[in-house]
């Protein structure tokens, strides 16, 4: 009596001489990581902080100049891309609220 295989069994692959069978993977692929993703978030958070921070008079002004740096850095990514342009507006915001403060304060 000759046994048919079930349906869950396959045959043993065959591979030709001196040729290596391929590596049990999963399907999908590793997606590379994004430039800039991490330094749009970063000039995001900095931005608005600085927002707060800018009526300081003379501490005021270096948050917003480190987010605009991020921002900038951070408008590679792509997908990040809006989240970099807020921090960098937000960062602008400051730097002249950051400069309005210090004439106000140096005229006083």
């Amino acid at each position: 009596m000759n046994q048919q295989p079930s349906y869950n069994e396959y045959p043993p692959r065959q591979y030709p001489q001196g040729m290596y069978a391929p590596p049990n993977v999963l399907l999908g692929y590793a997606q590379p990581s994004e430039q800039g993703k991490g330094m749009a978030i970063t000039g995001l958070v900095i931005g608005i902080v600085s927002l707060v921070i800018a009526f300081v008079p003379l501490f005021g002004i270096i948050p917003p100049v480190l987010g605009i740096i991020f921002s900038a850095v951070g408008m590679r990514s792509v997908s990040h891309r809006g989240q970099a342009l807020a921090g960098l507006i937000c960062s602008l915001i400051a730097v002249f609220l950051s400069l309005l403060m210090i004439a106000v304060y140096a005229s006083a």
